[in-house]
């Protein structure tokens, strides 16, 4: 994919957009995990190779890094093979090759059976399904019977596979399968396995609740991954910071008694979606958070007024503490420490244009803190009447 990165331009009072184009690199790309045989769970000492796939393909000798739940594993080629499944070696599974992005993760369960219902990891809206009824001890299933909802959906006979060409949203469902092999008239059940099936081009986005800036130490703070509307929900969610698997599988996402480790950009997606864009979350230690700086209303016409507000949010622990705030602008000092968060402008002018910082502090502790700079920007007469038009 290109990524388009946008300048904007200003000039007098005329605006142009000029958008850059920059070309994937391979430390931009994300490679993709793929499976083979394409099928989980796998029975304990199944075997099953990993392979890390980066498109456009590298040339030359690349260096490839594995990780299992997120701790790096001691194998650094394109394809990893498990000959013989054990226990430790079930969890979820990320690549990375050369300089790129880590993958998005692929879980590999492993079963003791008897029998077990294998589905590629994820399927989307138009894949072909294809299901196997797989037993353990090296049984041969010679017939089996496949459930979507306890349902019989194939004929008796039809051996341990059953495909679908095109899997729909409608396909989603539980489903399970019953085995009889060439030596055993009756090997077993399967465990039922949900199969969710994403519509094509699927992102969710990432919701914080509560809806703010920072938080400090020991706040808690929830994220939910919220998928458009389909024929059914997934039950099964994945959770990334800064790129890095992180332990959760649900839709809800809390960071409890959050620390600064805990600082990042996350993200969610379902099996066979997109990731959602990230989403920044600071954890910040002390009194109060870093303020920010922000002005109402976004876009400032000449003589319209004008209204900065410092933001920032006390420790729960210090919820009554005074604080005082100031504001300046190119560096210069236009609202010396006040208990006012705001800076008020009646009738902005062309010369009010520059770049606002505020401070807050409190006046008993000594603890003074700065925001980081807004570039403010007063639309002249001309953008004016554009607007009336």
């Amino acid at each position: 994919h290109y990524v388009p990165s946008i300048v904007v331009l200003f000039i007098s009072s005329f605006v142009f957009f000029l958008s850059v184009y920059e070309s994937p690199t391979e430390a931009s790309a994300r490679p993709v995990v793929s499976l083979s045989p394409n099928w989980v769970p796998i029975l304990y000492g199944d075997s099953v190779t990993l392979t890390c796939n980066l498109d456009p393909n590298p040339e030359g000798e690349k260096r490839y890094f594995w990780y299992r739940d997120n701790k790096k594993l001691n194998h650094y080629k394109k394809s990893f093979i498990i000959h013989s499944a054990s226990w430790t070696q079930k969890g979820n599974y990320q690549c990375r090759a050369g300089t790129s992005e880590k993958s998005d993760t692929v879980r590999l369960d492993i079963s003791n059976g008897p029998v077990i219902l294998q589905a590629p990891p994820s399927v989307r809206e138009g894949d072909s399904l294809y299901l196997r009824c797989h037993a353990q001890f090296g049984y041969y299933i010679r017939n089996a019977r496949f459930y979507k909802n306890g349902v019989l959906i194939n004929s008796f006979g039809a051996g341990s596979a059953y495909r679908l060409e095109k899997a729909s949203l409608d396909t989603t469902g539980t489903y399970k399968c019953a085995a009889s092999a060439d030596t055993s008239p009756a090997v077993g059940n399967s465990k039922e396995e949900f199969i969710y099936v994403g519509g094509a081009g699927t992102k969710p986005e990432v919701a914080i609740n509560p809806q703010r800036g920072p938080i400090l130490v020991m706040e808690s703070v929830t994220l939910t991954c919220i998928v458009a509307s389909t024929t059914s929900e997934s039950r099964r969610y994945i959770w990334y910071r800064d790129g890095d698997w992180i332990p959760g599988d649900l839709k809800f996402f809390t960071l409890l008694r959050a620390q600064e480790k805990d600082s990042g950009k996350y993200q969610c997606q379902i099996p066979g979606s997109e990731r959602s864009d990230p989403v920044r979350i600071d954890v910040e230690r002390g009194i109060f958070t870093i303020p920010h700086v922000k002005v109402n209303p976004g876009d400032i016409l000449e003589g319209d007024h004008m209204t900065i507000t410092c933001d920032t949010k006390l420790s729960p622990r210090r919820a009554t503490t005074e604080l005082q705030f100031a504001f300046y602008r190119n560096g210069h000092n236009v609202q010396g420490f006040s208990l006012s968060n705001q800076y008020g402008v009646p009738s902005a002018q062309l010369e009010d244009s520059g770049n606002y910082t505020c401070e807050a502090q409190t006046p008993v502790d000594g603890v003074r803190k700065r925001s980081g700079v807004l570039r403010l920007w007063i639309l002249g007469e001309l953008f004016s009447q554009w607007s009336r038009d």
